[in-house]
């Protein structure tokens, strides 16, 4: 189990679970998946990164720029 973490700590953990996943998807897709399913997948966590840049840590996090760039939906 986890430990507790404060806003700060949950923010970078959630930033660095989300590229990760990302990068995951970015790869090679294994035959027959859903291609559908893996765009609506990218979309919605370079939409959660794009909320993540409102904190005014972000660019510090490395969450600055145009993500659709960085990551192209």
């Amino acid at each position: 189990m986890l430990q507790k973490l404060n806003a700060e700590e949950t923010l970078e953990y959630l930033i660095g679970v989300v590229k990760a996943n990302l990068g995951e998807l970015y790869g090679e897709l294994p035959a027959g998946c859903n291609r559908h399913f893996i765009h609506g997948e990218k979309t919605a966590y370079v939409e959660c990164l794009e909320i993540v840049q409102l904190w005014n840590k972000a660019a510090e996090r490395g969450l600055e720029g145009a993500l659709e760039e960085q990551y192209p939906i």
